[in-house]
């Protein structure tokens, strides 16, 4: 019942314990001791009633556990029974009222090591309102699977962060006075251990509200606990790069730590492989794997459509309990790559000694691409061809052309090889100009005209170049072709004139025909 009203409280599921010292000579004739230890429990029902039956002549001593959804503590209540008999004995439990209501949250329900949690604690008082004369504390005993992370605290300006005692991991808070019902909050921040033992652990966080007058306590109320799961793996899983921010071009280092948790020394790991898998526009290094400081065999690569490369080691050696790998690899940042935060992912797997698997958490180590010299500047590359039918395409049998000059608009030179094929390295982004020079054409052969980026004398082009791109221009060729005629006719043309009026006259022509044969 509540200890300052009287009345019941309706509230099922509260545990009622029994202990008592019960006088076993009053119904044991042979008995040997005058006293033995008796224990009993029950939990009220929805309309917050409970009953112990058979109890036998002794004294008893009656508590709750209050787990409910109210601001009340555990309450007690001591009861003696000297007679026997068939009779019944109303014990009421008073449960006092806490000034304060408080309930905490955290942001994950499940976590893995390593992992950060950020916890909020709400808390308000619910009796009446306390005068800024009267302080009011948050304690925040953390469990031992996690460790403050100092600095992340925030708090209303009406609160103060005091203190964390590293001996009890607690964390200490401080408010002077609160209205009635006004709800404050506050947040801090705590890490997973990363040294927990391999295997799950369930772990609860409990923040109490209270002052010096008030001798209830908040940390019975179900909602002032946050909990958490931590799977630990058996294999632990660590990524990381040798640097943080790239270029285009730039070949960059990773290494994966490989590590057996576990420490029974049964918990032999077998079958181990690993999967890595590479941001878009990142390329293997081919030979460039090892394994502590021994060469690796490349992985088994596949590509997707979009060319991002997923790759696959087999790892050649067992891991031991306790026991421990590096893996190292490189990768080139190709003109492919995005600019921005690049992530690389992996994970891990592997077979226990009874036959179980087990697979990592998905490690993940970033990258940032940002510009440089060769994400400003572009590549053209093409060729020059005779276009037999015209169709615009270098197809297979169509002959090229060698030692042709092109000259770009700022004064490079190049000349095609033996196969018609040319490039421009290191051209700034934007557009270009490319001309031919008619004078390295080959006899009786000219440049078609037949794309829009001509200028319309058909050996200049424009050519858009993207930055860090590559851009394509061609040229197509025909030659001329001799043609031997005989003139067996004298085409003539007559002309007329017609008066159109007095002052003009209109030139006629008559049409006229030439034969060749």
């Amino acid at each position: 019942m509540d200890g300052n009203t009287g009345l019941v409280l309706p509230e099922g599921h509260v545990a009622v314990i029994l202990n008592g010292n019960v006088d076993s000579t009053m119904y044991l004739s042979k008995a040997t001791s005058n006293s033995f230890i008796f224990c009993d429990t029950t939990y009220t029902d929805d309309n917050g009633f409970y009953f112990f039956t058979n109890l036998m002549p002794g004294d008893y001593l009656l508590t709750t556990d209050y787990q409910g959804n109210s601001e009340f503590s555990n309450g007690s209540l001591t009861l003696s029974i000297n007679t026997m008999g068939t009779y019944v004995v109303n014990a009421n439990v008073p449960l006092v009222q806490s000034q304060f209501m408080a309930y905490k949250r955290v942001d994950k329900a499940e976590a893995q090591i390593g992992d950060t949690l950020t916890y909020r604690v709400y808390y308000q008082s619910v009796l009446s309102a306390l005068p800024d004369s009267v302080s009011i504390w948050i304690s925040d005993p953390l469990p031992p699977e996690v460790e403050y992370l100092p600095a992340t605290a925030r708090m209303t300006t009406g609160a103060t962060f005091v203190s964390f005692d590293s001996t009890n991991n607690a964390v200490m808070f401080k408010r002077n006075g609160i209205p009635q019902l006004t709800l404050d909050s506050l947040i801090f921040q705590a890490r997973v251990r990363t040294d927990l033992h391999a295997g799950m652990s369930v772990f609860e966080n409990v923040a109490k509200v209270y002052n010096a007058n008030d001798t209830a306590s908040t940390d019975n109320d179900s909602r002032s606990r946050a909990v958490t799961r931590v799977v630990v793996p058996y294999l632990l899983i660590q990524k990381n790069v040798n640097r943080r921010v790239a270029q285009l071009g730039d070949i960059l280092t990773y290494k994966i730590l490989l590590q057996n948790r576990s420490s029974l020394p049964t918990d032999t790991l077998n079958e181990l492989y690993l999967t890595d898998i590479l941001p878009l526009g990142f390329k293997y290094k081919s030979n460039s794997s090892y394994c502590e400081s021994e060469p690796l065999s490349d992985p088994l690569v596949i590509e997707s459509e979009r060319g991002q490369m997923k790759m696959i080691w087999q790892l050649p050696e067992t891991l031991p309990p306790g026991g421990s790998c590096d893996i190292t690899y490189r990768a080139i940042v190709s003109m492919n790559a995005h600019f921005g935060e690049n992530d690389n992912l992996a994970y891990a797997t592997a077979f226990i000694a009874n036959g179980d698997s087990t697979q990592t958490s998905t490690a993940k180590a970033t990258v940032v691409v940002k510009p440089g010299f060769l994400s400003d500047v572009g590549f053209i590359f093409g060729k020059i061809f005779y276009d037999l039918n015209q169709n615009g395409e270098h197809d297979l049998g169509e002959p090229t052309a060698g030692n042709v000059e092109l000259i770009s608009e700022t004064g490079i030179h190049v000349v095609t090889d033996e196969f018609g094929k040319y490039s421009i390295p290191n051209v700034r982004a934007g557009r270009h100009v490319l001309r031919v020079n008619r004078k390295s054409l080959p006899d009786r052969t000219h440049v078609l005209l037949n794309s829009a980026d001509y200028f319309g004398d058909a050996i200049s082009r424009s050519v858009d170049v993207s930055p860090g791109g590559m851009a394509k221009a061609n040229f197509a060729l025909e030659q001329e072709v001799d043609v031997s005629m005989t003139i067996t006719e004298i085409s003539t043309l007559q002309m007329t004139q017609q008066p159109l009026t007095e002052d003009f006259r209109q030139i006629v022509y008559k049409p006229w025909r030439t034969t060749f044969r």
